[in-house]
């Protein structure tokens, strides 16, 4: 949202400098903190977590945030848009913050080229969990660390809490953004991320 608010900005070159700086650092941080989670071993203890839960009920909690949270951003966008028009600066930002958390996703995942989740290789979950072939494209686009869901969704439930003035709006928000983040982190038995 901040990143949307700059950019609708009257001074956009200032903005624009603004958001490459911010970007690079941003990059190097999640990416050291995911180097750190993952080789000091607490992502692979979070995912042992996960698969402590009975697997059918684990997929039915958070298996609609994963099916919905495919195209919930953009269906958010669309419906914003329709009741508002183009001109209200609340879309524009929503739109903003789902395209920028977009972007960021696919240049992390270009970059870190993290193994996906459900990879077979390595089995030992620490091993598969500290497994990155740093570079660009090393590791693809499609799979790996980030989570799209996560940064989608939560982008744009940030950008409807912060926009909206009715509580249910963003109170719904909220709910949505956490149960996507848990789906992705917990959920589908721990076979997502």
């Amino acid at each position: 949202v901040g990143v949307g608010e700059m950019l609708f900005r009257e001074d956009k070159m200032g903005s624009r400098l603004r958001i490459v700086g911010a970007a690079v650092l941003l990059m190097a941080l999640c990416t050291g903190f995911t180097w750190a989670a993952a080789t000091g071993g607490l992502d692979a203890w979070v995912n042992e977590l996960a698969r402590l839960q009975p697997e059918w009920p684990s997929i039915a909690w958070s298996a609609p945030a994963m099916i919905l949270g495919m195209v919930m951003p953009g269906l958010v966008g669309l419906w914003t848009w329709s009741k508002r028009g183009w001109g209200d600066e609340r879309v524009r930002r929503v739109v903003a913050a789902v395209a920028w958390a977009t972007a960021w996703c696919l240049a992390l995942k270009a970059l870190t080229g993290r193994t996906p989740p459900e990879a077979e290789l390595p089995v030992d979950l620490l091993a598969r969990s500290m497994e990155f072939s740093f570079g660009f494209m090393r590791g693809g686009v499609s799979e790996g660390w980030p989570s799209g869901h996560a940064m989608s969704n939560v982008a744009m439930a940030v950008a409807v809490w912060r926009t909206e003035s009715d509580p249910r709006a963003r109170f719904a928000a909220a709910v949505w953004g956490v149960w996507v983040f848990l789906a992705v982190v917990f959920g589908i038995h721990g076979d997502v991320h």
